[in-house]
């Protein structure tokens, strides 16, 4: 007999609505976004992932780097699950790239946490700092 997670319901619209809303920050005039890491837009990303994820229902931290976690407690924490991606952008790039990755970790956090229940393992969803500006 195998544990089998049941399907999840994550409207694409939630997805999009996401993306669309951290892309406001360091959006540029002519297209793309400029979001290096430190800067005012990459400190308005973290503000709007932390209002993200506490809707979520995640627990949300920081780490001394800047590194943003959004964590969903299992019964079970001695070990812990990370997805994630980075937020930071290159010179004019595009809303999807690495934010994707932390925006549809979000969703699939809270989708389990409001359709599942708690998990056993700790799950956490985080935004990175890479650097690479």
């Amino acid at each position: 007999m195998t544990n089998q997670l049941p399907l999840l319901d994550i409207a694409p619209e939630v997805i999009a609505s996401y993306v669309e809303r951290l892309g406001r920050c360091g959006e540029q005039q002519g297209g793309g976004l400029i979001r290096l890491p430190y800067s005012q837009a990459w400190v308005d990303a973290h503000i709007t992932l932390t209002e993200m994820m506490t809707a979520a229902g995640l627990d949300v931290h920081r780490d001394a780097v800047g590194n943003i976690f959004g964590t969903l407690p299992g019964t079970d924490d001695e070990r812990v699950i990370l997805t994630g991606s980075h937020i930071d952008t290159v010179y004019l790039g595009g809303k999807y790239d690495g934010a994707l990755g932390v925006l549809a970790g979000i969703a699939a956090l809270d989708a389990l946490r409001s359709q599942v229940g708690r998990p056993r393992k700790t799950l956490q969803g985080g935004g990175t700092v890479r650097g690479g500006g």
